[in-house]
């Protein structure tokens, strides 16, 4: 949950650097959430089915 809260607001801040003076909600804001949630999801989705992977016997 922290990388992902944590490659959200980096993308965020990007987007108001790229977009100064832009109030960014509505439809823009979740394109950019689920451009973030996109980008490490799938690490974050093996690196937990490891995890559990590791505790079957």
């Amino acid at each position: 949950a922290v990388v992902m809260v944590e490659n959200a607001h980096k993308k965020i801040e990007a987007w108001h650097a790229a977009n100064p003076g832009e109030e960014l909600k509505g439809e823009r804001h979740w394109h950019v959430m689920t451009e973030a949630a996109a980008e490490v999801g799938p690490a974050l989705f093996f690196c937990l089915l490891i995890i559990t992977l590791s505790f079957m016997p």
